[in-house]
């Protein structure tokens, strides 16, 4: 496994080293010339070409039509960063580059900024190992709408033209957006691993993406407020204070925190009340659930009875440890109303609207596209 990830692990390096002349053209402006975005746009760029090519018929959908388009976007972008001229070297503390080659320029930049650039790297790793880990220890790795994903994955795949193969309906392609199965796809090729295990990273990838791009932003900002504060002399010291150290270090953590991780208040009312259907209450009796909960834990009688989707006329709920048998399910569908019943009006159904977190997708396993489309938000 650990050969597996950093195989993973090298492709989207790779990819982000070619797309970094690109990006820090078109992020120029930013302090860190954009390079929280360099992978997510090096594998953008790659499967974009790829695709087109694939479609308009000029070339098959493989390994080395993706090795190619990656070469042309490094292309672009060194073209692209010699016209913009050295302007990486414009940044405090680390001199005058001005007139140098772009080259010399970025090196020197990297140079500057190479704390910044490992605390980028090392989110990345630690990123996408932890989600593979996560990943490898779900007890149900191939349930719920898994297997679709996993068909429109190898049907890209074994595609060479596109639109790619519908896996059910012969002769046919794809009835769904299916651009970002196409890029882990991409990767897949790139990397050489079998169909099943790069499926397993591709989420892990997601994840590591989106990680690194939410620093990216915030990174962004600090740099971008902090310097504005300062005066010219303070900036060309381009020295931290203590509290601007720890603001950012710690507030790119926890923006990753609050948008990967962090969802709804469910889950702690699941603990409070020991009750996993807690959000389908009402108002009244989640009021009484929480006193329960917080004090003798019985059984809970609820005012009425209450029928409708997971549930069948339940009146008796009785609380459990859910700090141990913690309920993922409910937290994604937090959202319920009362619906008529056509078979008996007098009991309203209690019906919920999906309610789904970025760490409830990851955790699940469903690699969907509103998923897969986080790193690119």
């Amino acid at each position: 496994m650990v050969g597996q990830i950093f195989i993973w692990w090298f492709v989207i390096e790779a990819l982000g080293m070619l797309a970094l002349p690109l990006t820090s053209v078109l992020f120029g402006a930013l302090p860190d010339r954009g390079y929280a975005f360099a992978k997510t746009l090096g594998l953008l760029l790659t499967g974009y070409g790829a695709w087109l090519l694939a479609m308009l018929g000029l070339a098959p959908f493989s390994a080395p039509l993706l090795v190619v388009c990656a070469v042309i976007m490094a292309a672009v972008g060194v073209l692209a960063a010699r016209g913009a001229g050295a302007g990486h070297g414009n940044d405090a503390g680390q001199g005058n580059h001005i007139g140098l080659p772009w080259l010399q320029a970025m090196i020197a930049w990297m140079r500057a900024r190479w704390r910044l650039i490992l605390g980028y790297e090392a989110l990345f790793l630690v990123a996408l190992v932890f989600m593979a880990l996560a990943r490898s220890y779900n007890p149900n790795p191939w349930g719920t709408e898994r297997p679709m994903d996993f068909a429109f994955f190898n049907a890209i795949r074994r595609s060479e033209m596109f639109p790619p193969h519908d896996p059910w309906l012969a002769g046919f392609s794809i009835n769904y957006y299916y651009f970002g199965y196409l890029l882990m796809a991409a990767v897949s090729l790139l990397s050489g691993l079998s169909p099943e295990v790069s499926f397993s990273l591709s989420l892990a990838l997601i994840f590591a993406l989106a990680a690194l791009g939410i620093a990216g932003v915030v990174v962004s900002l600090i740099h971008l407020t902090d310097e504005r504060r300062r005066t010219n002399d303070e900036a060309r010291e381009a020295r931290m204070r203590p509290s601007s150290f720890v603001l950012r270090l710690f507030a790119p953590i926890l923006a990753v925190v609050l948008v990967l991780f962090a969802g709804n208040q469910i889950s702690a009312l699941q603990v409070i009340t020991g009750i996993k259907m807690v959000p389908a209450l009402h108002g009244d009796e989640l009021a009484r659930a929480i006193g329960n909960g917080l004090g003798e834990r019985g059984p809970l009688n609820l005012d009425h009875a209450f029928k409708g989707w997971d549930f069948a006329g339940t009146s008796v709920v009785t609380p459990t440890n859910m700090l141990k048998d913690f309920d993922t399910w409910y937290p994604s569908r937090a959202l319920w109303d009362d619906m008529p019943d056509p078979a008996d009006p007098a009991t309203p159904q209690r019906r919920y609207t999906i309610t789904e977190f970025p760490f409830f997708s990851f955790w699940l396993g469903d690699m969907h596209p509103h998923v897969m489309a986080l790193p690119f938000g």
